[in-house]
């Protein structure tokens, strides 16, 4: 069965990064016919790598903008991890739109040896030079970011760096002479995007720890509740962050033992209270040390982020389907949970004895008739279901169903959902593999 979790409701940003990227065509094809773009086979190369340089640039450019984690924009896609998806589908864009202008340009002149030699790299035409230099970092750029599994450190920097292309690729596109000069308000509208995506990577990437709103925390203590499990419980130094029950924050660690670099965590503990609670699965080098953090060590809070919440959704009646480590933020919303939900818990995990907060939700469930704990354990109960959620929970058109777990296993359960005749925007998903 194929899965139907993209239906997900991404809310108006996608649209409108579509629309910006867009309007650099609409700004420069109407300046003449149509026809003349294609009226013979060099023309239709310089055509070609034209729309690829507009395009290009233009998705280059949002997609720094998307990584900015600017609100208004989570807001516009309805949450950070859809806004993540949409960088990752504008910048891969942007990588093969950037590729094939100078491909176009090369059968344009019919000399594609020669505009690979040396003599013509090293020209002395500036505005070339910088084009090929950007050309040939983006290339190494994005080849280690898409294509070569990377520590998460590694992955940040190299990212980095293509913020550093597009201001250099940026650069050649203003230097060359071409319809910029003749079309000023293409010129403008480019120079804005331009200018937009350079300031956005600046923002975040150069100067967040200036310009960006953080919280510092103290850890209180660590504690080990299963195998692979860490759980950090942090105390402020003076102002608490607020956050809504199953967001979560980018947390850098201050301490020798490991990077500090930020990991986004989800809140586990009350919203009420001004210490935060984390609780991590070891699945990188980063989580395997967590461990070790001594109490005492500073931690920087970044956020709150995401939309994934039970006070963000319409009803009342809502079903919750945690897998393993994605019990995480429903931790966080079983703990602030108010007696006007009515809410079913799946706490789904391999064998029972991989069902850490289990206690800590029953006791949770005991105090509150309107919240049920149901546990499935893979090896006793098999996989979990949709049809298996409607037999234990009943109708389910009038519920908002919140799923937090493995890639896998919420695209099986959104497409089965689906079957049933539930409504999209009944379902809800963070999916962060992007």
């Amino acid at each position: 069965m194929k899965a139907q979790w993209q239906k997900v409701r991404y809310g108006y940003g996608p649209v409108l990064g579509l629309i910006i990227c867009l309007i650099p065509l609409v700004l420069w094809l109407p300046r003449q016919p149509i026809d003349s773009y294609f009226s013979e086979p060099s023309i239709i190369f310089a055509t070609l790598a034209k729309i690829c340089s507009l395009t290009g640039i233009a998705m280059f450019a949002w997609a720094l903008i998307l990584s900015a984690r600017l609100r208004f924009l989570e807001r516009a896609h309805n949450g950070l991890d859809k806004v993540y998806r949409y960088h990752h589908i504008f910048g891969g864009l942007a990588f093969i739109l950037i590729m094939l202008h100078p491909v176009f340009l090369t059968l344009k002149f019919e000399a594609i040896a020669s505009g690979l030699s040396a003599e013509l790299w090293w020209s002395g035409n500036f505005s070339l030079v910088l084009g090929r230099l950007a050309l040939a970092v983006m290339v190494f750029a994005l080849i280690f970011a898409y294509f070569i599994k990377l520590k998460h450190l590694a992955w940040v920097r190299v990212h980095r760096i293509l913020g550093l292309v597009f201001i250099i690729g940026s650069w050649h596109a203003l230097a060359v002479r071409g319809q910029l000069d003749v079309n000023p308000p293409l010129f403008s509208y480019m120079l804005t995007l331009m200018s937009l995506g350079s300031l956005a990577y600046f923002y975040h990437s150069i100067f967040g720890t200036l310009l960006i709103k953080r919280f510092r925390y103290t850890v209180e203590r660590v504690e080990r509740p299963a195998r692979d499990i860490t759980e950090i419980i942090l105390k402020p130094k003076r102002w608490p962050i607020i956050f809504t029950p199953g967001q979560f924050a980018f947390v850098s660690v201050r301490d020798p033992h490991v990077d500090t670099e930020a990991h986004p965590y989800s809140f586990a503990g009350s919203s009420h209270e001004r210490s935060v609670r984390f609780v991590v699965k070891a699945l990188g080098d980063h989580t395997r040390k967590l461990e070790d953090v001594l109490p005492g060590s500073e931690v920087i809070l970044e956020g709150p982020y995401g939309r994934f919440s039970h006070l963000n959704m319409s009803k009342r009646r809502q079903i919750w389907v945690a897998g393993g480590i994605g019990i995480t933020p429903f931790l966080s919303m079983a703990h602030s949970l108010s007696a006007r939900y009515k809410v079913d818990l799946y706490d789904c995990n391999k064998t029972a004895g991989e069902a850490v907060y289990a206690k800590e939700l029953q006791a949770l469930a005991d105090k509150n008739p309107n919240f049920r704990l149901i546990q499935v354990c893979e090896d006793e109960d098999g996989f979990v279901s949709a049809q298996m959620i409607k037999e234990a929970s009943g109708d389910l058109t009038n519920a908002d169903i919140l799923i937090c777990g493995p890639p896998q296993m919420a695209d099986a359960l959104m497409g089965q959902f689906e079957d049933l005749g539930i409504d999209p925007d009944r379902l809800h998903f963070e999916d962060f593999r992007y």
